[in-house]
């Protein structure tokens, strides 16, 4: 692997690093992924899901 493909990859890594901690930020998106553990009856993993994303967004009314 060449130096540059090197460079490539670890600057998708870090961006996709990035998305990743972007991603958990919004409650939108926090409630998708609520949605889809309640679709596979993880109950757990919904419940905090659910409550990541009211905490992210407390000051919607």
């Amino acid at each position: 692997m060449s130096n540059l493909a090197r460079l490539y990859d670890r600057v998708g890594e870090q961006y996709a690093a990035q998305m990743r901690t972007f991603s958990r930020q919004n409650p939108y998106h926090l409630y998708h992924l609520a949605e889809q553990a309640y679709a596979e009856a993880d109950y757990e993993e919904d419940e905090h899901f659910l409550n990541m994303a009211i905490l992210r967004n407390s000051n919607v009314h």
